[in-house]
């Protein structure tokens, strides 16, 4: 099984927050109806990662156009305040006080002045602020890339600035070190992670993973599943007669859904009930209520779940409640389910 928390600790994942976010990321587009085995996340190579990124990963469905990119998720680290410090003079750093201070692990970055000055000229200032100011995690990599360089004698390690602008570093210039030391007040950059969705490919994507052909009696239908959580109405109310008790019940069951802030369509036509059916199925309406002829002498009625097919027999009052919980969250069709009494009566 595959943990998150274990791709941040290998750290394939630049961070925690980050991670937070792809996972609530992921959460949103199940939820609204994106097939899991549809998919992934992607991360951005070095060679097309923007300038002012650490870390970038995209969200992306797998559609009849391919795999194309539905959010991305950016690691800005404290790309956006370095800029405006440096160009305003102002400090615009956070700071934590420790009280009673604490034990922290603090990265030490020490310049060899002697061979770092003549290989920058006028530029040693700036990049060895720059390299000061680096987090634990980005001089931690740092650290890994120059080793590996002495290790195998390749060429320099690329480092860049919040600008955009780089220059090439060797192992000689400088060492890296980890140090314990007790702190009474933590200041740091903050840091920004930046989610961007994109909401036309989202609901392209949703509408695709959601529609499906239904072969019923060798008769093809479409049907387009929507997630409850999103489906635009919730429930169709379907008269069987159209008596005034029958139209008294139907009323009572759009107040009550009024009531809860829920759409629902009515198909008051002369259709027979399983064309009722197939035209709440194709617009995408999760749940359907009917008002049958035993209605009306016990108060009850049938909720159908489009997906399932299966019905069951509640009081008219408690359906709006159940179909409710149905659609927020709070409750799934097996459960609900297995809690009522089954009915069986005619379908299509």
């Amino acid at each position: 099984m595959f943990f998150v928390g274990d791709a941040v600790k290998n750290g394939v994942i630049g961070n925690e927050t980050l991670a937070y976010f792809m996972c609530r990321t992921a959460k949103f587009l199940i939820d609204c109806g994106i097939k899991t085995d549809k998919l992934r996340f992607r991360q951005h190579k070095s060679t097309e990662m923007a300038h002012y990124s650490s870390d970038c990963w995209d969200a992306e469905v797998l559609t009849t156009y391919g795999w194309i990119e539905c959010v991305g998720h950016a690691d800005r680290s404290a790309y956006d305040l370095s800029v405006h410090s440096a160009k305003t003079k102002q400090d615009l750093m956070a700071q934590e006080v420790y009280d009673p201070p604490r034990m922290m692990e603090e990265v030490v970055v020490k310049i060899n002045a002697g061979k770092f000055g003549p290989a920058f000229g006028a530029n040693q200032q700036k990049y060895a602020d720059h390299l000061r100011s680096l987090s634990k995690t980005d001089a931690l990599k740092l650290q890994a890339k120059l080793k590996l360089q002495a290790e195998l004698k390749e060429g320099p390690a690329k480092v860049t600035l919040c600008s955009g602008e780089s220059f090439e570093l060797k192992a000689e210039l400088l060492t890296i070190e980890v140090k314990e030391k007790k702190v009474s007040v933590h200041k740091y950059l903050p840091g920004v992670i930046e989610p961007a969705f994109g909401i036309g490919r989202i609901m392209y994507a949703v509408l695709e993973h959601s529609y499906c052909v239904r072969v019923k009696a060798g008769e093809e239908q479409g049907i387009l599943q929507l997630a409850p959580l999103i489906a635009p109405v919730k429930c169709a109310i379907l008269p069987l007669a159209s008596s005034p008790e029958s139209s008294a019940l139907v009323r009572s069951l759009e107040q009550g859904f009024v009531r809860l802030g829920m759409a629902t369509k009515v198909d008051n036509s002369g259709a027979s009930i399983g064309r009722k059916y197939a035209r709440a199925d194709e617009i995408g309406v999760p749940f359907g209520i009917t008002i049958d002829f035993e209605s009306v002498t016990n108060n009850d009625c049938t909720v159908r779940d489009r997906d399932s097919l299966k019905q069951i027999r509640v009081a008219v009052m408690e359906a709006p409640l159940i179909i409710h919980a149905l659609c927020t969250g709070k409750s799934t069709w097996e459960d609900t389910y297995a809690k009522y009494p089954h009915f069986d009566g005619p379908q299509e």
